[in-house]
């Protein structure tokens, strides 16, 4: 993302990579969507933002992604965007239990595939529409290091992460020619709350 971005936007960034990515990649763009479920920590960060002196918009924008109809209301948004302006989505929102497989109840296995893995295909199918028409965009995804070699009680978490890796590298290999970038971050363990 070495280009000035008109829009970034950022899923999961009411703390952790998330958060740090808003706060790094900010100057570098003029508008910033800040994606996440807690309100409270979106205005929080969008004013931290804000009190650094940069000009543009920042938007915060809660929602639970988890919530189909909450993502389609925010791949609806991505699609204009992205049709627009530059657009650079950082798919970061995730959540895992760390537990035998066995013991993660059906709810919560489709919570976070929901979240992990559907939320960040609608929203990048969203986008990539959009930016296929501008000609250009990127997406980074954020999977984990898991994916390459599941410790102990990761066994959805690394499926759901997996499943959003895969994706990421076919559409980066279908849309390269119209101008659209898709990587995959891996990182290793990493306290959401810093």
């Amino acid at each position: 993302m070495a280009a000035r971005l008109d829009t970034l936007a950022i899923t999961g960034a009411s703390s952790g990579i998330g958060a740090a990515a808003a706060r790094r990649l900010a100057p570098r763009c003029d508008r910033r969507v800040l994606i996440a479920r807690r309100a409270d920590r979106l205005t929080d960060l969008a004013e931290s933002i804000r009190a650094s002196g940069l000009s543009g918009d920042i938007l915060p924008l809660p929602a639970d992604l988890a919530d189909p109809a909450a993502r389609d209301d925010v791949a609806s948004q991505l699609a204009t965007w992205a049709s627009e302006r530059k657009l650079a989505l950082v798919n970061n929102a995730g959540v895992g239990q760390y537990r035998p497989t066995a013991g993660v109840s059906p709810d919560d296995h489709r919570r976070m595939m929901e979240l992990n893995y559907f939320a960040a295909a609608d929203l990048m199918r969203a986008a990539i529409q959009g930016m296929t028409r501008q000609g250009w965009g990127r997406v980074v995804n954020v999977a984990s290091v898991a994916v390459q070699g599941p410790p102990w009680g990761h066994g959805i978490y690394t499926a759901s992460k997996a499943a959003l890796a895969a994706l990421g590298a076919t559409l980066d290999g279908e849309h390269r020619r119209d101008g659209v970038r898709v990587r995959t971050l891996y990182p290793g363990v990493i306290d959401p709350e810093c």
